[in-house]
């Protein structure tokens, strides 16, 4: 494609007049020498205006690097503070500390030794004082091992907040598993180092750092003080500046989630990979971790192109970063607009001087311009036109030699009109009647006159008789043109009824094919019906066998109860005979003899009725057994039967897909086919009406030859 542009543009090139192509030569000279020198220097001046505005990002994020470091250093000195504190305090106990308790602790209220309670009050007021008065700090917290501050007591652990501080109100930690899982507090006591906490959000619901710091006494870590620092006096790090709107800084740490940001978009403790997309993660990757200053494109949701500087902080053995952000809109601005100054520099320079090269070589080529109309008034047929002879120089001879060739050209131009006028009246005699004088390659043309005549007058009569020949060709081929086209149209047509029923065959099977689908799935779904039914019947089975056994049970307890009724009937009978012997002393006892063997005969009849309900009980659980037995087999037989109807169904459904695809295969075929014969329809139509105008044009060219001379 390059080499076409490049031949295509030489060509134009080449058909220009030499005016304009020594301008065009001269300016391109002139622009390439201009281009030259204007790049140059602006490549001098935007590497030296890049290299100032990268120097001056990367000394805001420098900048912000060392305040960060800064408060991360002020955070651990207080940490440290405390921690030598506690340690000295411990060491000096530890030798002079007596083994009565006297006081009651001000932090776990618990009775201390004396010792200790001046070592914890001093602690816990400088701790105190120490949050109240730096605005950095949100709280402080100081956490020991098992039994390291009081032998007999496992967790010793309280921090105070900014606001608690106020209160002089301490958080209690009473249990050990309640701080010694926390990160800050794990690695601390692991590694005997200094540690850094992602930001996280802190107890009075503000994103925090913590900075932890071991507690060591005799070589062993004993517990750990933790400071932490509010990510909102990281506000020092933002910068302002006119020139660059979109400015903005962020504190990222070591796995570069985001720590502060003064861009509100980026949220704090997500990656920065996920709140902006990097250009080349694989270098942005080897950049971090070796851990120096750098520079990376990154491109926000919204599509807007960053370059975004990285300088390392120093975070007591990890490494965050101190980030500065500006688009590329505004960090290129300034070497835009030296580069758009240059730019019109040159387009000016170039402009005055093509001016000056076109008017000097228009006054040296002006002749040229007149001989170029005289050459176009030729090309139109004036072939009587001359050019004034202004200077006589090599321009001038030339227009001397035009003006001689044009006077020859017009005398045998005329002469060849002549000829060629008798040629067109019809009369090809023209040996001997040439009257110009033709010299050189002139010669040629009056013999190549000559020849054509009689070429002309042999080809002429051939093509007379062919005319009529042709003519008659014509008329036959025209009639069976037209007979094609008919056939071919009852064909198109036959087809396209075909066509029609095929489609519809198509849909219909279609429509089998969804029946036979919908009457698959409701057979499934009657078999799992069946199926959940059969199992229903025989856990109605058990269940009436239950009641069967129950009702058994149930019985023989009343046939015991029928026997000591009659038991009971008889030693009231016993009763009523020893109170008549008793006379009057038994009266009592015999009235209670009486209501006793009218229970027991009540209490008889009762239990015949429910043995005679029990008994036909279970006559009727034994027909429902029965039933349900038989329900069941009929369950199964539906069962296998809806089975039956699904496989066939299944069956159906397949050929039926099977039968639409063929019959899909066919119509597109078919389909095929129509298209051919429509376009066999139109080749017909259109030789038909080709032989008709052949036949016209037969007899036309048959007229036409009667009007020639041989």
């Amino acid at each position: 494609m390059g080499k076409m542009s490049k031949g295509f543009s030489k060509k134009n090139f080449d058909e220009l007049n030499v005016e304009k192509k020594l301008t065009i030569m001269m300016v391109r000279i002139t622009a390439i020498i201009i281009a030259v020198l204007v790049s140059y220097f602006l490549v001098r001046n935007t590497t030296s205006t890049y290299q100032l505005v990268t120097s001056n990002f990367s000394n805001y994020a420098d900048l912000n690097a060392t305040r960060v470091e800064t408060k991360l250093e002020t955070a651990r000195g207080m940490s440290n503070n405390v921690a030598t504190y506690i340690t000295s305090l411990l060491n000096d106990i530890g030798t002079i500390m007596p083994d009565t308790k006297t006081s009651y602790s001000h932090v776990y209220k618990e009775l201390r030794s004396e010792q200790l309670i001046a070592a914890e009050q001093y602690i816990f007021n400088s701790i105190i004082e120490t949050v109240v008065s730096n605005p950095l700090i949100e709280e402080i917290g100081v956490y020991f091992e098992p039994n390291q501050f009081e032998p007999d007591q496992e967790a010793y652990a309280f921090s105070i907040d900014s606001k608690r501080a106020k209160l002089s109100m301490p958080t209690l930690h009473t249990e050990y598993n309640s701080y010694s899982t926390e990160e800050f507090y794990t690695e601390v006591i692991r590694t005997g180092e200094t540690f850094v906490t992602s930001p996280y959000i802190g107890i009075n619901g503000e994103y925090v750092i913590k900075v932890a710091v071991p507690m060591i006494k005799n070589g062993q870590v004993i517990g750990v003080v933790a400071t932490d620092i509010l990510t909102t006096e990281f506000i020092d790090t933002v910068i302002y500046n006119e020139a660059y709107p979109s400015l903005s800084s962020s504190i990222l740490d070591t796995d570069l989630n985001f720590a502060f940001s003064s861009d509100t978009s980026h949220n704090i403790g997500i990656n920065i990979g996920i709140e902006e997309q990097i250009r080349d993660i694989t270098k942005a990757s080897e950049l971090v971790a070796q851990g120096e200053l750098f520079v990376i494109n990154t491109v926000t949701p919204t599509g807007e192109n960053y370059a975004r500087y990285f300088a390392p902080i120093d975070a007591f053995g990890q490494v965050w970063w101190a980030t500065v952000a500006v688009t590329h809109l505004e960090l290129y601005k300034t070497i835009v607009v030296v580069t758009m100054v240059g730019i019109v520099f040159s387009v000016v320079a170039l402009l005055l001087s093509t001016m000056m090269i076109k008017k000097k070589i228009k006054s040296i080529l002006g002749p040229l311009k007149c001989l170029e109309e005289a050459v176009l008034e030729m090309e139109a047929g004036n072939l009587g036109v001359e050019v004034n002879i202004t200077h006589y120089d090599d321009i001038g001879r030339m227009i001397e030699k035009f003006n001689s060739m044009g006077k020859s050209l017009n005398v045998i131009v005329k002469d060849i009109e002549y000829m060629l006028t008798k040629m067109s009246n019809g009369k090809f005699k023209i040996e001997g009647k040439f009257r110009a004088d033709y010299k050189g390659d002139f010669i040629k043309i009056k013999e190549a006159i000559t020849s054509i005549s009689a070429d002309l007058k042999e080809t002429l009569s051939d093509v007379s008789v062919t005319a009529n020949e042709l003519s008659q060709e014509a008329e036959a081929i025209s009639l069976a043109a037209t007979h094609l086209s008919d056939s071919t149209t009852e064909e198109m047509n036959a087809i396209n009824k075909f066509v029609i029923t095929t489609e519809k065959m198509e849909k219909n099977t279609q429509m089998i094919t969804q029946k036979a689908c919908k009457n698959n799935k409701m057979g499934k779904i009657a078999r799992d019906s069946a199926l959940a039914s059969k199992e229903d019947m025989e856990e109605m089975l058990k269940a009436m066998d239950e009641i069967s056994a129950s009702s058994r049970t149930i019985s023989s307890v009343l046939t015991i109860i029928q026997s000591i009724a009659d038991q009971t009937n008889l030693l009231a009978l016993n009763a009523a005979i020893e109170a008549a012997r008793a006379g009057s002393s038994g009266k009592g006892f015999a009235v209670v003899a009486k209501e006793i063997r009218d229970l027991s005969n009540q209490s008889s009849v009762t239990v015949k009725r429910i043995e005679g309900i029990i008994k036909t009980s279970l006559k009727n659980v034994e027909r429902g057994q029965d039933i349900a037995i038989q329900t069941a087999e009929k369950l199964l037989e539906v069962s296998n039967t809806i089975e039956e109807t699904v496989d066939i169904s299944q069956e159906l459904t397949e050929m039926s897909e099977k039968q639409q695809i063929r019959i899909g295969r066919l119509l597109d075929t078919i389909k095929e086919i129509s298209v051919e014969v429509n376009v066999n329809a139109t080749s017909a139509e259109e030789s038909t009406a080709i032989s008709k105008d052949l036949e016209r044009q037969a007899i036309h060219l048959a007229n036409i030859m009667e009007h020639f001379k041989f």
